[in-house]
């Protein structure tokens, strides 16, 4: 992957808008386990991002 930052950083921003749609609209659990899915994978790119860093 040439970029998991950018990656990571995409997740964390649709989390972001999954957590707000949760917070303005009746389906509040089904849109916070989504943004929960979305930020699990973006801490997974993160810690792969470091352990490819560091094994370089």
């Amino acid at each position: 992957m040439k970029r998991p930052h950018l990656i990571a950083a995409l997740c964390f921003a649709i989390a972001g808008l999954f957590y707000l749609a949760g917070l303005s609209n009746d389906y509040l659990v089904g849109f916070l386990v989504l943004g929960v899915g979305f930020e699990i994978a973006a801490w997974a790119n993160v810690a792969r991002a470091s352990r490819e860093k560091r094994a370089d």
